[in-house]
């Protein structure tokens, strides 16, 4: 019986005898026809590994310590094909790679494709045909679909801003979608993907690649800063006679002068203004539900809702005098009762009640234990959800703007959305607070006291029905579908990936 012959699998470019570049990985090797010679290859490509067999033994370097005479063979950088020729492998990836060839290349490499392979080739073993189909079908799920997707809303009132036209970049940064064969990675794409319902998320203080080639720096801060100034957003000053008391009576209770009882009565009976007495109430419960010293075990989602964020959020928007509940949804919303299944209801909400009734919502919520605090995909998809709805929110009630939160562990994240134009929906962040964990690190609360003012007051502004609802429902367009949304991005995730939107624990 024959031994098997031993192989070592080179990664090199066959592209032109130029070109001598070699690789260690077939992932590599992609990279490198990927930016050098405009090869198009999907985001993520899982190639099954090589397995020893009758015919060949794999080895991991071509060099050996033994005697054996060692064959390179070049292998494919899509599937377990190898040959013992470059051009052989030129031919093979023509003829059974073709979709992934550069644009100018294929229609020549059509009429080619049959011609007889230079060289000797090999066929590994039975199996490639069947890994081969498996390839393919996993190539076609990571193909874009546009199918039920209009990008090319009307403009109508244009978003201008010093001789900036806004509308029409954001448009192009919108249109671009098109140009992708292969769906996006979510993490680092999160902004094209809120483009194609409208939503431009905006932070002045970031600037993320996907805005690069449509507003330079200093025009993406300078349309962050004017959405700031149109709505009034602006920290608030530090209340200090508030502050010294709520730090007083925090002091009085670490140091057990006081009792738990009394700390939250003398919150909750302090004589202060609207906003500061809502922040008062919040520390109050929190004062009656932290432990006294942080504990060592992870908490999951519904225990962080209760524990934590619940008294916090609810100290600040529940309002039943005013008909202002802060509501953990158990089923659908108003919205997604007409629009999809309940699965798009989202965590929280801030609703308000007229008689009998719910009314009109001012404020949605999606929440997650800090376990997915690194895992961006799920992050990102949350960021999503909590856009849309709030998008719906805005578009059905004409509000002037809705408020979004994002909770993730005890961080919690306050955006405004806003339609200052036609079909362009403004994303951007308020505050990002994170509750204690312990009656110890409850004072660390007080200096954030600033930026929850400044979230209550654009909540108590702007939050509600518009004083020219024509105007904002002239200018609506149409929200996508989950499902639509989901057409444009790769399942695949990768926490190594940039993500705009991450959570830096320093």
């Amino acid at each position: 019986m024959s031994q098997p012959t031993p192989v070592f699998i080179a990664h090199r470019c066959f592209m032109s005898d130029d070109c001598q570049s070699n690789f260690r990985t077939s992932q590599n090797l992609r990279r490198h026809l990927a930016q050098a010679h405009e090869f198009d290859f999907p985001s993520r490509i899982t190639k099954a590994r090589l397995r020893n067999n009758d015919s060949y033994l794999y080895l991991s370097d071509s060099s050996t310590s033994s005697n054996l005479a060692v064959t390179i063979h070049f292998g494919c950088p899509i599937c377990q094909h190898h040959c013992a020729e470059l051009s052989a492998m030129r031919a093979h990836f023509e003829g059974s790679h073709h979709e992934h060839l550069p644009n100018q290349q294929r229609e020549h490499d059509q009429s080619s494709s049959s011609s007889t392979l230079l060289g000797a080739s090999v066929d590994v073993n039975q199996s490639i045909s069947g890994s081969s189909t498996t390839g393919q079908k996993r190539q076609s799920d990571e193909a874009i679909c546009f199918d039920g997707i209009n990008l090319d809303q009307p403009l109508g009132e244009h978003l201008v801003i010093n001789n900036l036209d806004v509308s029409a970049g954001f448009h192009n940064m919108k249109m671009s979608l098109k140009a992708n064969k292969w769906k996006l990675s979510l993490e680092d794409n999160l902004l094209l993907i809120l483009s194609s319902t409208s939503v431009l998320l905006l932070d002045g203080n970031k600037y993320p690649e996907e805005v690069k080639p449509y507003f330079d720096y200093d025009q993406w801060r300078m349309i962050d800063e004017y959405i700031q100034q149109a709505y009034g957003i602006k920290r608030q000053p530090i209340p200090l006679a508030t502050a010294t008391q709520f730090s007083s009576i925090l002091d009085r209770f670490i140091n057990k002068k006081i009792g738990r009882d009394e700390a939250e009565i003398s919150f909750k009976s302090l004589a202060l203004p609207t906003m500061e007495k809502k922040i008062a109430k919040a520390i109050g419960n929190l004062v009656s539900k932290l432990p006294l010293v942080t504990i060592e075990e992870n908490v999951n989602e519904m225990e962080l809702c209760s524990r934590f964020i619940d008294p916090f959020l609810a100290g600040l928007f529940d309002d039943p005098d005013n008909s202002i509940y802060l509501r953990w949804l158990d089923e659908t919303t108003f919205e997604a009762k007409y629009k999809e299944v309940s699965s798009s209801r989202p965590d929280l909400s801030v609703t308000k009640s007229l008689g009998v009734k719910w009314a009109t919502t001012l404020a949605y919520g999606e929440a997650k234990s800090a376990m997915y605090s690194d895992d961006h995909f799920i992050i990102c998809k949350d960021l999503i959800k909590v856009a849309r709805v709030c998008k719906d929110a805005l578009d059905n009630q004409l509000f002037e703007g809705i408020l979004a939160v994002q909770i993730i562990g005890r961080t919690v994240v306050f955006y405004l959305l806003t339609l200052p134009a036609q079909s362009i929906y403004t994303m951007i962040p308020l505050a990002t607070i994170k509750v204690p964990d312990s009656i110890n690190e409850l004072p660390g609360l007080v200096y954030k006291v600033p930026d929850i003012l400044k979230v209550l007051d654009i909540f108590e502004r702007v939050c509600v029905r518009a004083a020219h609802p024509e105007t904002i429902k002239h200018r609506c367009a149409p929200t996508l579908p989950m499902a639509n949304i989901q057409q444009l991005f790769s399942q695949s995730k990768n926490r190594k990936r940039s993500c705009h939107i991450q959570l830096y624990h320093n």
